[in-house]
């Protein structure tokens, strides 16, 4: 019953991912103390390093592939947690730096599939970019003046804090419904793919949305970068609109009728948009209210999103058969982060 192969997707899906989040805590603590630039640097070098050992191996062993992905997952998973730890050093302006970031994902997701087909051209392209990222780090470490860490809690402290802020309660229920949703919503839309008549092409379609939300994510994050002041004002309508994107795919899964499929189509533009400017707008908030252990934070954060996503996923795989219907839930759970944002809005940064 479990195969090798079985326990292997196992592995990779369910105990790295949270095994990658829980490393990142211990990490995330030694960087709030000091050491956030050593740690970054490391991680892009793991990247790199991963990068160009795949690009000359022989794809013939399948228990060094999936080692080879654990190691990466784990980069990538401290990468994303120490990224957003490095802006309160460096700067006080967490909005700009933060749209900045979420520009990055926008543009890949816009140009993904076009860059996936030149990496499968061309393998030994792919360390290129690790090392890039590496060098422009070393060299913006050089010329920046990283602000002390004012963090002197132990680790059990440390954690004690964070687990009884009242803030940090209510984002990561932010978190918990964003991620329990966007699970869902992200198993519809393959869907959805799948029963569109734009190309018969189950990827072209499902590239076209993905490019849709990445161009909406796009246009958050230049409008934060430009004009940051439009973050808070923007953050519950941004709540509604989110909450609005899986009711159009359930219309669209119940009556695939065409002008419900062009409403899917720009709904998808305003989901990016949506998601993104809440995903700024809680980095933004953590930064501010946590700025002594933002690591740690963003590490206990990334823990939970990944059993909410791997707990939501399985709940779907279940009831795959209603997914259309579970479209519904989803808006639900999601129209509720307007009231957890006023409530967050109300609370004090300490």
């Amino acid at each position: 019953m479990f195969t090798e192969e079985l326990i292997y997707y196992a592995f990779i899906y369910i105990f790295n991912p949270l095994f990658s989040s829980t490393a990142s805590i211990v990490i995330g603590y030694f960087s709030d103390k000091g050491h956030l630039n050593k740690f970054i640097g490391l991680t892009l070098s793991m990247m790199f390093l991963i990068l160009l050992y795949q690009s000359f191996i022989k794809y013939d062993n399948l228990f060094l592939i999936y080692i080879i992905l654990a190691i990466f997952n784990m980069a990538h998973t401290l990468y994303d947690v120490l990224k957003y730890s490095l802006v309160p050093k460096i700067t006080t302006v967490f909005e700009r730096i933060n749209a900045v970031y979420e520009l990055s994902y926008a543009i890949l997701m816009v140009l993904g599939p076009l860059l996936s087909l030149l990496l499968m051209k061309a393998m030994y392209i792919a360390p290129l970019l690790p090392l890039a990222s590496l060098l422009i780090f070393f060299n913006m470490s050089k010329k920046v003046e990283y602000k002390p860490s004012r963090s002197t809690y132990s680790f059990l402290s440390a954690s004690r804090k964070i687990f009884l802020n009242k803030s940090f309660r209510l984002v990561s229920l932010v978190y918990l419904i964003l991620t329990s949703a966007g699970s869902l919503v992200n198993l519809a839309i393959i869907q959805v793919a799948h029963k569109f008549y734009l190309t018969e092409i189950f990827i072209a379609n499902f590239a076209l949305i993905n490019t849709l939300i990445g161009l909406g994510s796009a246009l958050a994050s230049i409008l934060v970068g430009v004009r940051r002041s439009v973050l808070p004002r923007l953050a519950l309508p941004s709540c509604l609109l989110l909450s609005l994107y899986p009711i159009t795919i359930f219309l669209y899964l119940l009556t695939q009728l065409n002008v419900v499929q062009w409403g899917f189509l720009v709904t998808s533009v305003f989901n990016g948009f949506s998601n993104s400017m809440l995903t700024i707008y809680l980095a933004t908030k953590i930064q501010n209210i946590f700025i002594d252990n933002t690591a740690m934070v963003f590490a206990t954060l990334s823990i939970i999103s990944n059993i909410t996503s791997v707990v939501t996923l399985f709940i779907a795989g279940v009831l795959s058969s209603y997914i259309s219907f579970l479209m519904i839930f989803s808006s639900l759970i999601l129209f509720i982060n307007m009231f957890l944002i006023i409530y967050l809005n109300n609370i004090s940064v300490k």
